[in-house]
């Protein structure tokens, strides 16, 4: 994926930081492409990994799919996990299943802060053995600040992006 040079830069403090880091760009500098190009990066290390990405709204999520397809970026298996896919459940269920018996090593999940943030979600997710990495991803992340939504942050989540214009939120010092 091809990069502008303060875009590569962000992918390499990520890296630094171990692999933990909020973008903070303006709208328009490619937020979404350097987070790809994050996740291509945690794809071609070969480890077993799910990925979630969350957003505000399920069209940003769809967004995310087009983009990440566009740039060719491959997962063994892809779930809209959000109220548009009444089967989300049972499909990241099966997802999940397939992932930890080796059936597949990878997996995309797109979703809206509201689903992420459900016990219904954050418990299959917790229920991944430790062979099983995790990477978040956080569009408009200082949504994710909001008092039900924060339960999308689950600690088990090893690769953190958060992507924000605007990630401070008014009053909110925390």
């Amino acid at each position: 994926i091809s990069l502008f040079s303060y875009q590569q830069e962000a992918v390499n403090k990520w890296i630094a930081n171990d692999y933990r880091l909020l973008f903070e760009m303006a709208t328009g500098t490619g937020k979404t492409r350097t987070a790809i190009a994050c996740l291509a990066h945690l794809l071609s290390k070969g480890n077993k990994l799910a990925i979630i990405v969350s957003c505000p709204q399920n069209t940003l999520a769809r967004q995310w799919g087009e983009e990440i397809n566009k740039l060719k970026v491959k997962t063994d298996n892809c779930i809209f996990a959000d109220s548009t896919n009444p089967k989300w459940y049972s499909q990241l269920s099966a997802a999940i299943l397939r992932l930890e018996n080796g059936s597949i090593d990878s997996l995309l999940v797109l979703t809206t802060h509201a689903s992420a943030s459900k016990s219904k979600f954050t418990d299959l997710l917790k229920s991944l053995s430790r062979t099983t990495e995790i990477a978040f991803v956080g569009d408009e992340t200082h949504w994710l600040g909001a008092g039900k939504l924060k339960e999308a942050l689950l600690p088990e989540y090893k690769y953190r992006i958060g992507l924000s214009a605007t990630p401070s939120r008014w009053f909110d010092e925390v």
